[in-house]
């Protein structure tokens, strides 16, 4: 019986992790994608300090993360609690808070090209 080639590669895959290399490659190409290989996007959180609202073509959360570094992520699909900081952000300016957000490759006509962004999804305030 010929095994194809895909499942001689996933099998690959599974013996560089059960060597004892931890995780395998496989799970470090795309930890939670969605959809298929050309429009994978990956879901996560992040915790920080809220900065500002930035306005241009679009609208940016900002925060400060753990690290002290600014973060920025698109606001192009908020549900109400990022609604909400949009409308009154100097409410929210130095509290802590997780957010929610989708790292994704999107069409962006004002730049003329698809790019890789994160957008908030969500956000909670831990404080």
């Amino acid at each position: 019986m010929k095994v194809p080639a895909t499942l001689t590669l996933l099998l690959s895959f599974s013996l560089v992790a059960f060597a004892g290399h931890g995780t395998s490659a496989l799970d470090q190409i795309s930890p939670t994608p969605f959809g298929d290989a050309k429009s994978a996007k990956t879901q996560g959180t992040a915790e920080g300090t809220f900065l500002r609202i930035d306005e241009g073509d679009y609208f940016h959360f900002v925060m400060k993360d753990k690290k002290g570094e600014e973060q920025s992520y698109f606001i192009l699909k908020p549900d109400p609690s990022v609604e909400t900081v949009i409308d009154s952000p100097e409410k929210y300016v130095g509290k802590k808070c997780r957010v929610t957000f989708l790292e994704s490759e999107e069409f962006l006509p004002e730049a003329g090209q698809k790019m890789k962004i994160s957008q908030v999804l969500k956000v909670k305030w831990l404080e």
